[in-house]
């Protein structure tokens, strides 16, 4: 009897760890950092773990960082850098939540409605532990902002 409850509790648990692909899903502690952004019309999701990343990268060119970010900041600490266009002018994200599954990080950003009907531009600059993004391969983000095409 005893034997029957144990095999059908490792059942339970294996039936469980199937059902949710035995992923564990790590939030991702952050800060919001600053930066300014002259890119419109491109979306961008990057992680800058050095100053030299940010000089080799695509995004020198329309991305401006706070004087802050040198490398001392990049010893310990990188930037997830989010920036997309919106059709709503004004428009401001009010809350993010950032989670890590394997070599994923998801993003999820809410925010209010601008007033006007016009494109304008939404970067998000996340400080992180370089720990916490270390091997991470791809940046996926969410909105309830209505993105520009």
């Amino acid at each position: 009897m005893v034997k029957k409850f144990l095999l059908l509790g490792v059942v339970l648990i294996m039936g469980l760890c199937i059902s949710t692909g035995c992923s564990s899903v790590q939030a991702i502690e952050f800060r919001v950092g600053t930066a300014s952004w002259t890119g419109k019309g491109k979306t961008i999701t990057k992680i800058i773990g050095s100053l030299d990343d940010f000089r080799d990268s695509d995004i020198v060119e329309v991305v401006e960082f706070d004087k802050k970010y040198d490398d001392s900041f990049f010893n310990d600490n990188a930037l997830l850098i989010i920036a997309f266009n919106t059709t709503s002018g004004g428009s401001e994200v009010r809350d993010i939540v950032v989670e890590r599954s394997g070599n994923r990080i998801e993003v999820e950003l809410n925010g209010v409605f601008g007033t006007t009907t016009v494109m304008s531009g939404v970067i998000v600059v996340l400080e992180v532990k370089k720990d916490d993004v270390l091997g991470v391969t791809s940046i996926n983000f969410t909105t309830n902002l209505p993105k520009a095409r």
